[in-house]
């Protein structure tokens, strides 16, 4: 099933019918509530469901709501446990609208930011240059060091939520971090969902943020999909200009769908998020090309 984000199109309405039939006149036929979806519009997606007309398969719980909320990775206890309870009314607003999956966020670590100027150098044409080293190799060293103890709390989290997946139903997903210093690395996400079922925790790709940190060298794109393919329960089908311009329509950029897709499992949700600043006409194209060239 291929369903389009909110993300892209959700500030343009303010009613359900028009954003519905938007969504479905492109080809799609299911929606990801995501930032931008008006939240007076939530209550009346429920007849639209019930009826058929259109599936929501998965929640992004970093932007349900209006206001930043802590995450599960916060430096207070007090923040940690304000974004367990976020990620429970997700839970159950994703029960209501007989969703599959809640996207969880799990925030920035507290390092200096290094993927921008390791993007610059590379575009300057210093990735073998001694700064470009230097920064890496530090920024790699800091990283490690505070993923430790955010593991631990993401850890200690997943286990007080398992009750309430359990009662509505709807799984959680990691998702790659958008940049290195963000969490969960991939690393990270490796770890958890050895501990964790599938119907659980599950891993959600996100083509455009894997290929950026494989443009920056911290991954295999291809490698790392292969390593947890058994535990994808949906993706992000967006695209990647050379090193870091992500939210591209797919075929737009330069990530080689040719190898990965395959990989993908045939049953999951593959859902477009692209920036609101993509054509309607270009990304209904691109659907098009999809399905002829992998189906539905």
């Amino acid at each position: 099933m291929h369903a389009l984000s909110t993300s892209w199109y959700g500030h343009r309405h303010s009613e359900i019918q028009p954003m519905f039939n938007e969504c479905l006149l492109l080809g799609f036929s299911g929606l990801e509530l995501a930032h931008a979806a008006p939240k007076g519009l939530w209550e009346g997606f429920q007849y639209f469901i019930d009826a058929g007309f259109i599936r929501i398969p998965s929640l992004d719980v970093a932007e349900l709501k209006e206001s930043p909320t802590p995450t599960l990775t916060d430096g207070s206890k007090k923040g940690r446990e304000e974004a367990i309870k976020h990620v429970i009314e997700a839970l159950f607003l994703g029960q209501k609208l007989r969703s599959e999956r809640v996207i969880l966020d799990l925030g920035n670590s507290t390092m200096e930011p290094i993927t921008p100027r390791l993007a610059t150098l590379i575009e300057e044409g210093g990735q073998y240059g001694r700064e470009y080293c230097d920064l890496k190799q530090k920024g790699v060293t800091r990283r490690e060091a505070l993923g430790s103890k955010a593991l631990d709390s993401v850890r200690e989290a997943l286990n007080h939520l398992t009750p309430w997946v359990e009662e509505t139903g709807v799984g959680l997903a990691l998702r790659t971090g958008a940049t290195y210093e963000s969490y969960p690395s991939e690393r990270e996400i490796s770890a958890l969902l050895q501990e964790f079922p599938r119907s659980l925790v599950g891993y959600w790709h996100d083509f455009a943020r894997c290929q950026a940190k494989s443009n920056l060298a911290f991954l295999n794109h291809e490698t790392w999909l292969r390593s947890v393919v058994g535990d994808v329960v949906g993706c992000h089908l967006n695209d990647c200009k050379w090193p870091q311009t992500t939210g591209m329509i797919p075929f737009q950029g330069a990530i080689g769908f040719d190898r990965l897709v395959p990989l993908l499992p045939k049953e999951i949700p593959k859902v477009w998020r692209v920036d609101s600043r993509r054509k309607s006409a270009d990304l209904s194209a691109a659907l098009t090309r999809w399905r002829e060239l992998w189906g539905d």
